[in-house]
């Protein structure tokens, strides 16, 4: 290394170590709700999943969970938190997973 690069290298050096020093403050955020089932007469969110640019939410709406009785909603959000669809499954819905695979 020749000496007159030494200043320059120096300098740079200590540049690099400002900027790993420096806090740097979060975004911050502000919480709200996006959906609560009213709008599509369901209780019990209980699987919520993002896939295939939706929100996918399983509202388990008292189902029992052996199938003996009652029914799931599965509905899917769009980002504006408007109902895309839904579908009412026979029993209690457990672990809503996107098939990446699929899409």
């Amino acid at each position: 290394m020749q000496l007159n690069n030494r200043p320059k290298l120096l300098a740079t050096t200590v540049a690099v170590l400002i900027l790993l020093t420096v806090p740097v403050r979060a975004t911050s955020i502000t919480a709200g709700v996006f959906a609560n089932g009213a709008s599509v007469s369901s209780t019990s969110p209980d699987s919520v999943v993002f896939g295939d640019g939706s929100l996918w939410v399983a509202y388990q709406n008292g189902a029992d969970s052996t199938g003996a009785s009652g029914s799931s909603t599965v509905v899917r959000y769009n980002l504006s938190s408007s109902v895309v669809n839904t579908w009412t499954i026979a029993g209690n819905v457990d672990g809503l997973r996107i098939d990446h695979e699929s899409n």
